[in-house]
């Protein structure tokens, strides 16, 4: 759904970037409905950030602690927000595949096995046995 009253389900809001010009999207929703998960998740990550200062944790350990909490709720954001640019991308992608013409050809990439190899030439064997990645 691209446009909703939902701030966190809208795609214009959320997936908008004032400082890029092809990213600025302008939503007229006004949203100023909420949805209780969303909410409740919002809710678990604030008192889960809090939740070591009441503990009588102190020094090195309550930082170390702050700051481990701080980066799993970060990755917890960033994994909602994936959540929406993929159904975002999965309905441009339905879209495009729907107004294809017959004459056309639609390519996708993956471009995720970018990792470097561990040292100067790696051979596919050694790759793979580093990772336990065994073919059937």
């Amino acid at each position: 759904m691209e446009s909703t009253n939902i701030a966190d389900h809208c795609c214009t809001y959320a997936l908008r970037d004032s400082k890029e010009d092809p990213f600025k999207g302008t939503c007229n929703r006004s949203h100023d409905q909420y949805c209780m998960q969303c909410e409740i998740l919002k809710e678990v990550l604030k008192n889960v950030e809090t939740c070591f200062v009441d503990c009588g944790i102190n020094g090195e350990e309550l930082d170390y602690l702050t700051y481990s909490c701080r980066q799993a709720v970060d990755c917890i954001k960033t994994w909602k927000a994936l959540q929406l640019r993929s159904c975002r991308q999965d309905e441009a992608r339905t879209s495009i595949l729907d107004n294809l013409h017959e004459n056309s050809v639609h390519i996708t990439q993956d471009w995720a096995m970018k990792f470097p190899p561990q040292k100067y030439r790696e051979s596919q064997s050694d790759w793979f046995a580093e990772r336990k990645i065994h073919g059937t």
